[in-house]
């Protein structure tokens, strides 16, 4: 049955004959009817359309479905929701799994922090133009850390009246600000390494400052495993955003290390420039595939092979095991939430509560398979010829 929360009671059209059984064959004459379901019970009305569970109309033959016996249905479609719609202000449709994605966000600020001092501390105690872009990078990563924090918080936001699918997208928002700061660090470290190259200045106390920029690495390393496993387990794309980032700055981290260790074994004073300019390319990738991953988002991409090869084998078990079929299957990825619609045929004898029962079986087990996911169902007959006209849409 349909979870707790806002719901529609789904009003459908047939043919049928007045104060006689709707069997899911359908009848050829008659007049038309709506079918409303809920309450366990289906009552059919001379009207077609979909009324909201509280408008008068609704309310009315709603308070009949207890006194009113089961109806068969010619072609019923049914909205379920397979998660407990969010109650509380705080709530949150998110696939928690006992981790807070905003927790994970205010670590992702005070490593931020604490990175940006260290790096500019060694910056400034080496000269070092190569440790000076990583350290601007440093910036950006301060920043996007409270955007996170900002995004995350609202994508928890429950769903309203105006958002009655939720918040979730707004992390895709992070990648996409993520990506323009980036892409702007990339291009400002390249500039900056030109001019070192033009102008070449000596390395000052290189040890000490190899050695704290090694720390701020550490701390960088640390923190990005942990935002990608939250991310992974919270399905949080803004937390997977910036962890992926945090990563980059790790693998800048290494070469801007071992730039400047090549100026104090060979004397070269070029080559802090050049890793410099090597480090501005990998900012600028970094920074695209954050945009890519922005614009992806925002575009609803159906879910990864693996989900879909998890959700078509549910149903086939069902197909084999019910002698049912299916067709029309669709998905759509939102933040941490993914939208499944699917077409289910089942023999046009079968009574409504048999195919509501089965309906909700399946919902069961893809809610249990694929944690957050919201479920749109269709019920049709197997034998009917219009059941299967509408698969390409």
């Amino acid at each position: 049955m349909a979870k707790p929360g806002r719901r529609l009671f789904r009003a459908t059209e047939s043919d049928s004959s007045a104060n006689e059984p709707i069997p899911l064959g359908g009848a050829e004459s008659g007049y038309r009817a709506v079918h409303i379901t809920g309450g366990g019970q289906t009552l059919s009305t001379p009207t077609n359309t979909l009324l909201p569970e509280h408008s008068p109309t609704t309310a009315g033959l709603s308070s009949l479905l207890n006194h009113h016996a089961s109806t068969d249905l010619n072609a019923v479609g049914t909205f379920r929701q397979a998660e407990e719609a969010p109650t509380s202000p705080t709530a949150s449709a998110r696939p928690q799994k006992g981790k807070n994605p905003l927790n994970y966000g205010m670590l992702a600020i005070a490593a931020a922090v604490v990175t940006l001092v260290i790096k500019f501390y060694a910056a400034w105690l080496t000269n070092s133009v190569g440790l000076f872009s990583d350290a601007m990078e440093s910036i950006v990563n301060v920043v996007t850390s409270i955007l996170l924090v900002v995004l995350l918080r609202i994508a928890q936001s429950p769903p309203d009246d105006d958002h009655p699918h939720g918040h979730d997208k707004a992390e895709y928002f992070a990648n996409a600000v993520q990506g323009v700061l980036v892409l702007l660090a990339g291009a400002g470290i390249a500039l900056a390494a030109v001019e070192r190259y033009l102008s070449p200045v000596p390395l000052e106390d290189g040890w000490h400052g190899l050695s704290l920029s090694i720390l701020a690495g550490v701390i960088n390393l640390i923190s990005a495993q942990l935002l990608m496993k939250a991310g992974e387990q919270t399905r949080s794309a803004a937390l997977k955003g910036e962890a992926s980032h945090l990563m980059s700055d790790v693998w800048t981290s290494v070469a801007v290390l071992l730039g400047v260790g090549l100026v104090y074994l060979t004397g070269h004073q070029w080559l802090d420039p050049l890793t410099a300019a090597v480090l501005s390319l990998v900012v600028l990738h970094t920074g695209w595939q954050l945009l890519k991953q922005f614009v992806a988002g925002m575009m609803d991409s159906s879910v990864p092979p693996e989900t879909q090869d998890k959700l078509e084998s549910i149903l086939e078990e069902f197909k084999t095991e019910q002698g049912i079929d299916y067709h029309a299957l669709r998905t759509r990825v939102s933040g941490a939430r993914t939208f499944v619609s699917v077409h289910i045929l089942v023999p046009g004898d079968w009574s409504v509560h048999k195919g509501h029962d089965l309906i909700d079986r399946i919902e069961d087990d893809i809610q249990e398979q694929v944690v957050g996911t919201s479920v749109i169902t269709h019920l049709e007959p197997l034998e009917s010829k219009k059941s299967f006209q509408d698969i390409e849409l």
